[in-house]
């Protein structure tokens, strides 16, 4: 084999792994997303999952609480109130995503802050009688906000 067609042939490969872990970073739920996202293609979305690995965030994760939250894995808060803690970043070795799970018997909502970037808050949504959410948390770390909407709400980390 030509010495050229390898490369090109190796630079076409990276760059398909490039774009199909980007992909699957940018992961969505169908039901509430199918007008307004077209859906990628299935090649993309098995290779995403190969190269990028999902796991829930663990007590290990958790670098500092912040404010008046003393155990982040059960947050009491009164109405309007927030509480928040850092994610510690990962070693860039590790081709990992955490998945932060969280969910309350009453409305809340969650935000990420990477940095300088404020990520839109996320309103959880009710899922069998509770109200649930669960956000993809970069290796990079992140500042996790977390705030009751209308009444005291107590929001538990984790879950099915």
């Amino acid at each position: 084999m030509n010495p050229r067609v390898f490369f090109v042939l190796l630079a076409v490969l990276v760059m398909a792994a490039y774009v199909a872990a980007g992909l699957g970073l940018t992961r969505h739920d169908p039901a509430t997303d199918a007008d307004t996202r077209p859906e990628m293609p299935a090649w993309t979305q098995g290779l995403g999952g190969r190269l990028v690995r999902h796991r829930p965030v663990q007590d290990a994760d958790i670098q500092a609480v912040l404010g008046s939250c003393p155990d982040p894995k059960v947050l009491s808060l009164g109405a309007g109130q927030s509480c928040s803690y850092l994610l510690r970043v990962l070693p860039r070795t590790s081709a990992v995503t955490r998945d932060l799970h969280l969910q309350s018997p009453q409305p809340f909502q969650v935000q990420l802050v990477y940095g300088d970037l404020h990520g839109k808050p996320d309103a959880a949504k009710v899922k069998d009688g509770r109200y649930d959410v669960i956000v993809d948390v970069s290796r990079d770390g992140a500042q996790v906000i977390v705030t009751c909407l209308q009444t005291a709400c107590s929001v538990q980390q984790g879950g099915p």
